[in-house]
């Protein structure tokens, strides 16, 4: 019950990481093509 609970949490853990590594590339490549318009 343990160990499948951790699991269950671990997995919710990766999901939202992945989720914030897009949303963050997301923010950099608007950034960069803002910077480049500006220019």
């Amino acid at each position: 019950m343990w160990r499948s609970s951790a699991m269950y949490v671990i997995s919710i853990q990766s999901s939202a990481l992945s989720k914030l590594k897009i949303r963050v590339r997301l923010i950099v490549e608007t950034r960069h093509a803002l910077s480049l318009r500006c220019r």
